[in-house]
């Protein structure tokens, strides 16, 4: 399988090289919060929010998790591509798939390879020039 890193040039890599990886299985998804950390598998997140029995914005931020977007104490989203920082608020329209244009520009700065390399952010789900939510997971 193709890695996101496959494809960059050395100052890229070096970059890429700095953004904080975990090994986790494929299907394996983890939100932490200062107090516990909840396993999933995408299905069984995306059940979850639609079904009420889980929302990020319920969750304690960490003052060690900053968020990326706006600087306030965080949770931590971890998967096999990325392990991010965002506020509760943020987590929750990140999980929805419903990031404002400007968090996703935020979120592709910090992870500044193709949307594809990133599930979570990929072109079926943000339009990459416009930063907009094409399908946004409503509530």
């Amino acid at each position: 399988m193709k890695s996101p890193q496959d494809s960059l040039d050395s100052s890229e890599r070096r970059l890429y090289e700095e953004i904080p990886h975990i090994e986790l299985p494929v299907l394996r998804l983890e939100v932490a919060a200062r107090d516990k950390v909840l396993v999933f598998d995408p299905n069984g997140l995306l059940a979850a929010i639609m079904s009420g029995d889980f929302d990020a914005r319920q969750m304690e931020p960490a003052e060690y998790w900053p968020s990326i977007i706006s600087g306030h104490p965080g949770l931590q989203y971890r998967c096999r591509d990325m392990v991010i920082e965002l506020s509760p608020t943020e987590m929750d329209r990140f999980l929805r798939h419903d990031l404002n244009p400007e968090e996703y520009q935020a979120i592709r700065l910090r992870y500044p390879w193709q949307p594809e390399d990133y599930f979570d952010i990929h072109d079926d789900f943000y339009d990459p020039g416009t930063g907009e939510a094409l399908q946004p997971l409503e509530r």
